[in-house]
């Protein structure tokens, strides 16, 4: 298909020659240039190719990033992205700004996770001192 290899699989025992006895030569993943550039050379989990960084990347997401523990710590954005939903469901058959709503759902999100609160009071100060921020980065 185009510049890439393509092998159809079509029957079971195929299948597993390719799936299991045959794995590494198709493990791993056509990258352009893009690809490439995005991760630092495929030095990502996605991307990068099969082998000790591969594995030892694998590793350390499914024990830090995939664990009960972390995937626990992400309740509160989930509540938030519930809140927005529901949001957007009251107001249906009516327009909606998704913008406006977007950029309130990630003020809120980064406002919890910078100072462990949902509380609206504080959010507007946060929000002049993070333009006031950007403004600075701005003129340099």
């Amino acid at each position: 298909m185009g510049g890439l290899h393509v092998v159809a699989v079509s029957t079971p025992e195929t299948a597993r020659e390719v799936l299991h006895v045959q794995d590494i030569v198709f493990a791993n993943r056509p990258a352009n240039l893009a690809i490439v550039y995005l991760t630092y050379d495929r030095a990502d989990m996605a991307f990068a190719n099969y082998g000790p960084f591969w594995r030892q990347t694998r590793k350390i997401c499914a024990m830090k990033l995939f664990s009960r523990k972390r995937a626990e710590s992400w309740a509160s954005v989930r509540d938030e992205v519930e809140s927005t939903s529901r949001k957007v469901l009251e107001k249906t058959g009516e327009p909606v700004n998704i913008g406006e709503l977007v950029f309130a759902l990630t003020r809120s999100i980064t406002y919890k996770a910078a100072f462990g609160s949902s509380s609206n009071e504080g959010q507007e100060e946060f929000m002049a001192i993070l333009q006031e921020l950007f403004k600075a980065f701005r003129s340099l």
